[in-house]
C-alpha cells in the first residue's frame, strides 16, 4: 500500500519496516542487487497516513528503534486495559 499524499511505499508497523530496511541493506542484498541501496535507512511514522516509511539515509534513531521493538508490547498493554 502507497501513502496517499507522499507516494511512498507503507508499512503497518515499524518492526516490519525496520524488517525491510535489514532485507535491503543487509551483506547478502548487497551482494546479490546490481543496483544495491546504500546501506543504512530509517523509519518514520508518517503525519498523514499514520503508516511507516523508510529512507535511504544512514541515520541510526535509536530511541525510535527501541520504539520499534516495543510497539508490540505498548498495543498489548492498550488492549488490556
Amino acid at each position: 500500500m502507497n501513502c496517499p499524499i507522499s507516494g511512498f511505499t507503507s508499512y503497518p508497523t515499524a518492526q516490519a519496516a525496520w524488517n525491510v530496511i535489514r532485507l535491503l541493506t543487509g551483506k547478502r542484498a548487497l551482494l546479490t542487487h546490481k543496483q544495491p541501496g546504500t546501506p543504512g535507512g530509517f523509519a518514520y511514522r508518517c503525519i498523514y497516513c499514520h503508516q511507516w516509511h523508510i529512507t535511504s539515509q544512514q541515520k541510526t534513531d535509536w530511541p525510535r528503534r527501541r520504539l520499534a521493538r516495543m510497539e508490540p508490547v505498548i498495543r498489548e498493554r492498550e488492549t488490556q486495559r
